[in-house]
């Protein structure tokens, strides 16, 4: 096994991509890129301190501050568009930043950690043959408290809610390509998680050179940092200071709704049968799934009426977040 070229990090939100960052950013000769696909990154640059529960991290944005040429191929719309890539279409713009980012990390070994690239690792995959794709994973419930926890408890089941982890931006990106995803009043907003939480794990499966659970081999074993020993080639004297950095979340293994995940988890894996996206996916794309399971593609249908109004609705309530914060911001001044 040689030491790796490029890595790339991938994973969904919460599941472990900023712990597996912070341990590359201690290593010499590790240049690490903390989610340089975000589409607020310029802002979150200037302002975005790190998250309380982000243990032992003091500065997200450091490569940033230090290399600013970045500037010069970013886009924020990295971050919401073609959230699906299959790995033969084209997108020149965003393999030149990646391409750029790499070049600046020079003469360490790029790190690119990145929350938005799911269902886009074929087309990392086609174009960075050279990287290690490592892909962290965990227990979906797991997944859907953790980012949830901040809401009320009627945000936490609405599916068009604007979380700070996109569930409603990604449906409605996605929802083109897989109907399902298409807004649906009432519908418990589990189901959308999980749909893209299986959809991830389907492109991992297929296309992660190495992929890691946190729950197996963060919190229950050291396979993690044992893999990555001989991954990268560290010795113990590097490897021990990273054991400590390791911190295991509060559990939620107490939450009343269980029962109803498990419900709806039944229920997606059953479309997944029965669209044929579990056995073909992510080697057949949906448009070709879509000749060999016609009868449950043809019942899906993508409603952009909804997705657009489900958008616009978001937009109206972010539009009076803001002024509330302006307002309670010039109370405070006064």
């Amino acid at each position: 096994m040689s030491k790796p070229k490029i890595i790339f990090i991938s994973g969904r939100f919460r599941s472990g991509t900023s712990m597996l960052w912070h341990l590359f950013e201690q290593l010499d000769g590790y240049c690490a890129w903390y989610e340089p696909l975000h589409p607020e990154l310029l802002a979150h640059i200037d302002s975005v301190k790190p998250k309380a529960d982000h243990r032992g991290i003091q500065d997200y944005w450091r490569n940033y501050r230090e290399k600013p040429a970045f500037r010069e191929h970013y886009q924020p719309q990295f971050g919401f568009q073609y959230l699906y890539l299959p790995a033969n279409q084209a997108w020149d713009e965003l393999k030149a930043y990646l391409q750029h980012l790499i070049e600046l990390s020079a003469p360490d070994v790029p790190v690119l950690q990145m929350n938005r690239v799911d269902l886009r690792l074929a087309w990392l995959s086609q174009h960075f043959p050279q990287a290690t794709l490592l892909n962290i994973s965990r227990e979906p419930k797991a997944l859907w408290y953790s980012s949830r926890k901040h809401l009320n408890a009627q945000s936490q089941t609405d599916e068009s809610y604007v979380d700070a982890y996109d569930l409603m931006q990604w449906s409605a990106s996605l929802s083109d390509d897989f109907p399902m995803l298409s807004p649906e009043p009432g519908r418990h907003g589990y189901y959308r998680h999980y749909m893209i939480y299986k959809l991830s794990r389907l492109m991992a499966e297929s296309y992660a050179d190495h992929q890691f659970s946190l729950e197996r081999d963060v919190f229950e074993s050291q396979r993690l940092l044992d893999k990555l020993g001989q991954i990268c080639e560290l010795d113990e004297s590097q490897l021990e200071p990273l054991r400590g950095l390791i911190h295991k979340p509060e559990s939620f293994e107490s939450a009343s709704d269980t029962a109803s995940l498990l419900d709806i988890e039944k229920d997606v894996d059953q479309i997944l049968q029965d669209s044929g996206l579990s056995r073909y996916f992510p080697s057949s794309s949906p448009d070709q799934l879509k000749t060999l399971f016609p009868e449950f593609w043809r019942s899906q249908r993508y409603n952009k009426d909804r997705v657009v109004e489900e958008l616009l609705s978001a937009l109206s309530f972010q539009k009076r977040e803001l002024t509330q914060a302006l307002a309670n911001q010039q109370e405070k001044d006064e």
